[in-house]
């Protein structure tokens, strides 16, 4: 039986185009089937998210925990993308949450010092 060079699929020996994909069957049939490689969800981006909701939490108190976030969601977006590993859009909501927290744990230092009197 074969296989759809496109996308792996198998395709009936009457078959003018794969069921799967669309490809039109041609010259490019191939006899085995396609394997991708798995690429992987990069454990930066993960542990930026991670931070980024830690940040809420633990921000006020602990600076650390949204600059973190910062660094890995940086991190992060540069190790993923189209081709490389995936987790893009957990590297930016990490990057972002840890942002909005830094900025209000700053915010709130800020208005300490100035009302302290």
């Amino acid at each position: 039986m074969p296989f759809c060079y496109k996308c792996g699929a198998q395709i009936g020996e009457g078959d003018r185009f794969c069921n799967k994909c669309g490809t039109k069957v041609g010259e490019q049939i191939i006899s085995q089937p396609v394997v991708s490689p798995t690429v992987g969800t990069s454990g930066v981006a993960i542990a930026a998210l991670v931070l980024g909701l830690l940040g809420f939490p633990l921000g006020w108190f602990l600076g650390l925990v949204p600059i973190g976030a910062i660094i890995c969601g940086l991190v992060g977006i540069q190790e993923t993308g189209i081709g490389k590993k995936g987790g893009r859009g957990m590297a930016i909501a990490g990057l972002a949450l840890g942002c909005v927290t830094l900025l209000g744990w700053a915010m709130l230092i800020s208005m300490a010092i100035i009302f302290w009197d």
